[in-house]
C-alpha cells in the first residue's frame, strides 16, 4: 500500500528504448520542429506531415531492424534491461 486505503496498480513494463516512436520518430520530429513557432494548429499539422513524408522508406526499414534488435536484447535479458 502506498497510502492508507490506496493500493498500487501493477503496470506492465515500459521502456522508450523499445518504442519506435520514442527512439526514432519523436526525436526526429523534435529536431526539425525545435525553435519553430506556429500560429495555427493547421500549420503544425502541415509541418509535421511534411516532415513525416520526408522520411525515406529505407530509414523506416532501418528503424524496424533496430527495433527487432532491441526486442531480441530485451528477451535475452528476460526483461531486465
Amino acid at each position: 500500500k502506498i497510502l492508507p486505503n490506496i493500493s498500487a496498480v501493477p503496470q506492465p513494463p515500459y521502456s522508450p528504448d523499445l518504442s519506435p516512436c520514442d527512439f526514432f520518430l519523436f526525436p526526429r520530429l523534435k529536431t526539425h520542429l525545435k525553435g519553430h513557432h506556429f500560429d495555427t494548429t493547421e500549420n503544425v499539422k502541415a509541418t509535421v506531415t511534411d516532415q513525416l513524408k520526408a522520411i525515406r522508406v529505407s530509414e523506416f526499414q532501418h528503424c524496424y531492424e533496430d527495433w527487432k534488435q532491441r526486442l531480441r536484447r530485451c528477451v535475452a535479458s528476460q526483461g531486465n534491461y
